[in-house]
């Protein structure tokens, strides 16, 4: 058989595959219920949209569907590995229904950590990409309280909290759990986290005022904030036909966005992990300035070195001085 036939029927494969992804996110579009994954949403012109037009919602891209089911993929042989290390791990899935303000999820798993509580709690894996892994796990290791998540730069971060002390809430509980799971290197964490009974019944009322909107008719007049980024509904209601502005150019073409698209999205993946390495080059250039040093299997040698300086004076300078343009570019997901 000719390679270019191998080739083809490889193809083939891969797109009957990316098909079944896109029938299972295209399955069940109606939404019933307030999702406990979603109620840490604060925009209430989002969760109308949910309940009431959930048809125009912005369908997921591949990229994005295949990094869910890493998720899902993942899921079971971990709750596994921690059942084999040991641990009271209970798979779930078991369905949540709060009546009054109609919401509902579905568990990961039940722990039981005898040290802090006689029965099982909410376990919730969670898979990161390395560089989300890296910032939710500093904030652990800071010592930074859980609710440091709720004002996160990375609005879907925000919506972890909301979902456990949902289930804390619901399942009577006064402790729940994350386990963060790193999908490149396999690293992991577990982050045991006390029931904030004020903050869940905000999240109840939420859910109430979303059922009497619901029960109405009604959708809110869209406020744009910082959860617009990356919403579902951002640009097909809420500002279909913005104007962004003198200048604004909408790249329209097929061709372009299969270009551009996942080279910005490599981008915003990618920066969160430079700015780590400008910061920790930074703090080990200063804790290690002049020394030769043995650290594990690493050898870190920091030598001196010679360059000239021209120190010129401001009114010498001030006299070269010529006007320069510059760019600066800023990435926003709507």
């Amino acid at each position: 058989m000719e390679a270019v036939d191998l080739r083809q029927i490889e193809n083939s494969l891969a797109l009957q595959v990316d098909g079944r992804l896109l029938e299972k996110a295209n399955r069940g579009n109606v939404v019933k219920s307030n999702r406990a994954s979603e109620i840490g949403h604060t925009c209430m012109t989002f969760h109308s949209l949910r309940r009431l037009r959930s048809d125009l919602a912005r369908p997921k891209d591949l990229g994005t569907l295949r990094r869910f089911h890493i998720g899902e993929a993942l899921e079971r042989p971990n709750l596994r590995l921690l059942q084999d290390a040991g641990l009271e791990v209970t798979e779930s899935q078991e369905p949540l229904d709060w009546t009054t303000g109609n919401l509902s999820g579905h568990m990961d798993a039940r722990i039981r950590v005898q040290q802090i509580y006689s029965g099982a709690i909410p376990l919730e894996h969670k898979t990161a990409a390395p560089s989300t892994y890296r910032m939710v796990k500093r904030i652990y290791d800071n010592g930074a309280d859980w609710h440091e998540l709720l004002t996160h730069k990375f609005t879907y971060l925000r919506g972890y909290p909301a979902q456990l002390q949902s289930y804390e809430l619901l399942y009577n509980t006064p402790w729940g759990c994350w386990f963060f799971f790193e999908k490149a290197s396999g690293e992991y964490f577990f982050w045991i986290v006390p029931l904030d009974f004020e903050y869940a019944e905000t999240l109840i009322r939420r859910a109430e005022a979303i059922e009497t909107n619901v029960a109405k008719g009604v959708i809110p007049t869209p406020v744009r904030c910082e959860e617009c980024a990356g919403c579902d509904y951002a640009s097909t209601y809420c500002f279909v036909g913005k104007d962004f502005g003198p200048g604004f150019e909408m790249l329209l073409t097929a061709e372009e966005i299969a270009i551009w698209v996942p080279r910005i999205e490599r981008y915003l993946e990618l920066k969160p992990a430079s700015d780590e390495y400008e910061d920790l080059a930074e703090e080990i250039k200063n804790a290690f300035r002049g020394r030769t040093a043995l650290v594990g299997n690493f050898l870190l040698q920091s030598k001196p070195y010679s360059t000239t300086l021209y120190k010129v004076p401001k009114e010498v300078k001030a006299q070269y001085a010529v006007p320069s343009e510059g760019f600066r570019l800023s990435i926003e997901k709507i």
